[in-house]
């Protein structure tokens, strides 16, 4: 086949697409996590990344620890993350008009004493 032939054949052929008009995922409510006690009183902070995936709803599903720097209870402050990130909404991604759900959406916790 010549190769007009052949980007004629691609042009008809139904798997080929248009883009898709595509909305990026956004924040609609932000939920700020609750300090964990035992860290607040005695002065220690951390750093949590996590890794997110979103309903087409926009509501996180589930969570995975990608890092944490705390000198002392680590578990507190994820457990805290978490249920932050469990409590904050999306507006979910579209394309084409249709909500799709969206994994590995970086998040980042900072907790300070002040």
């Amino acid at each position: 086949l010549s190769i007009r032939r052949q980007r004629q054949m691609c042009i008809r052929d139904s798997s080929f697409t248009e883009p898709a008009n595509i909305v990026p995922l956004r924040v609609r409510e932000n939920q700020q996590p609750n300090y964990p006690r035992r860290a607040e009183r005695r002065g220690v902070g951390a750093v949590v990344s996590l890794l997110l995936n979103v309903d087409i709803e926009g509501r996180v599903v589930m969570t995975e620890v990608v890092n944490v720097e705390a000198d002392k209870y680590e578990r507190d402050f994820v457990r805290a993350a978490e249920r932050a990130a469990m409590r904050t909404r999306f507006y979910p991604r579209t394309e084409n008009g249709r909500p799709v759900p969206v994994s590995g959406v970086s998040k980042t916790y900072r907790f300070r004493v002040e």
